[in-house]
């Protein structure tokens, strides 16, 4: 099981690199990090495999932003999160993540 906060601002549909639109989620400033249970399906709603590969080569304490390409984010659907809040098909995704803790999950 991993605790991690991460930031994660859509880009341009497109995948270029212009102004970031608002964030779909930020544990920073919540101050309450995410459980994730590595391998497990489906991941959180605003987790997608390609974070979940970034998190495979990190270590605790360690933090980093991780570009997610559409095959590796959400794909051609996009991805409805909840409160009005939405990833658009096709988006590249950049995320800040910081891994904060390693621990076996409960059974």
């Amino acid at each position: 099981m991993l605790d991690q906060h991460y930031f994660g601002p859509n880009l341009h549909e497109d995948g270029g690199g212009g102004e970031y639109g608002p964030p779909f989620i930020d544990t920073f400033a919540q101050k309450r990090p995410i459980a994730l249970v590595f391998g497990r399906r489906p991941l959180a709603p605003s987790i997608c495999p390609g974070v979940e590969e970034a998190l495979q080569t990190m270590r605790v304490g360690g933090k980093r932003k991780v570009t997610v390409p559409p095959e590796l984010g959400f794909g051609t659907s996009g991805n409805i999160l909840g409160d009005g809040v939405s990833i658009p098909p096709d988006a590249t995704l950049e995320y800040t993540v910081q891994l904060l803790r390693v621990s076996i999950a409960p059974s």
